[in-house]
């Protein structure tokens, strides 16, 4: 049975995971790999989001994403 829609809000940062099933290869070439993360870049062109962080593996790709930083939202990061 899939599972149910979760509701989303933005201006959050989200854990976003994509796994194979059964833990299965998704990335079966090396090229897999760089395809993905060209998808992704065009993607972010879009939808404006602000990549925290990725993680490819040839099983899964775990990714924490989150809104296009403003400055107020810079400035809490960098302490200025």
């Amino acid at each position: 049975m899939p599972r149910s829609a979760r509701a989303s809000a933005g201006g959050f940062c989200y854990h976003v995971i994509n796994r194979g099933n059964a833990r299965a290869e998704v990335f079966h070439k090396d090229e897999a790999f760089g395809a993905f993360v060209r998808i992704m870049g065009e993607a972010r062109v879009r939808v404006p989001m602000h990549v925290v962080g990725r993680c490819l593996k040839p099983n899964i790709s775990i990714s924490w994403s989150g809104p296009v930083p403003t400055a107020t939202w810079a400035g809490g990061c960098t302490g200025s």
